[in-house]
């Protein structure tokens, strides 16, 4: 059953209790209680808690044919030896596209990822600043990150922000700055009616405007074909 699934599921990877304490799910016995590798003691309730990964950056993909199946020999690494971890993932034709705060990987395969998949880089050193700030639109995926604004038709992403690249520029902050101190915040929209996609982001240093913002008040559009 799918409950059954989801306990299973939950078997080898952390709990972490909202202290510091964390230990391995070994076994769940119920919809109510764990059963962890090393106990903490007296029995523990009413916690915060979450279940994590024992390993972050890790794609896991399903038995053919059998959906909510997750042999755990079905994974593969993403971002491997890169010091940054992976902020958002896209389908893009036959591939699937993981970003990076820096770079970009694709997921491609023949027949099946488990037998002949493999993570190929992107080139040209984009990513994302969070899943928030990357959209599909016609075909083409569009992301922001700290260089600026790009375009993933495949082969290398092309830049298309150079207007604006100064609001980017780390040295330059006299004219204003997308502020990535509160990247987790910045999220965009795609008008299909305008042909406009809009980023929301925080803008600090503005001289005409001394506010200092942590939520997105202003937003970059791009206006497509």
């Amino acid at each position: 059953t799918r409950s059954a699934r989801s306990r299973i599921a939950k078997i080898g990877r952390f709990l972490i209790l909202s202290g510091k304490a964390r230990r391995f799910v070994a076994s769940v016995l119920g919809s109510k209680y764990l059963k962890l590798e090393s106990g903490l003691g007296a029995s523990v309730s009413h916690r915060a808690y979450k279940i994590v990964s024992e390993t972050p950056d890790v794609l896991r993909f399903s038995k053919a044919l059998y959906p909510e199946s997750w042999p755990v020999e079905n994974s593969i690494r993403v971002l491997d030896g890169k010091p940054e971890k992976a902020k958002a993932i896209k389908g893009f034709r036959q591939d699937l596209v993981i970003f990076g705060e820096r770079s970009m990987e694709r997921l491609v395969f023949s027949e099946n990822p488990f037998l002949d998949g493999g993570m190929e880089p992107v080139q040209g050193e984009r990513g994302a600043a969070s899943r928030r700030v990357v959209l599909d639109v016609h075909g083409s995926l569009y992301a922001l990150d700290y260089k600026g604004i790009h375009r993933y038709d495949g082969g290398t992403p092309t830049h298309i922000s150079e207007r604006i690249d100064t609001l980017f520029d780390p040295g330059d902050r006299t004219q204003g700055y997308v502020d990535f101190e509160y990247r987790g915040t910045f999220h965009s929209v795609h008008y299909a009616n305008r042909h406009q996609i809009l980023w929301f982001v925080v803008l600090n240093g503005d001289p005409d405007d001394d506010t200092v913002y942590t939520l997105p008040h202003h937003a970059i559009v791009y206006d497509y074909q």
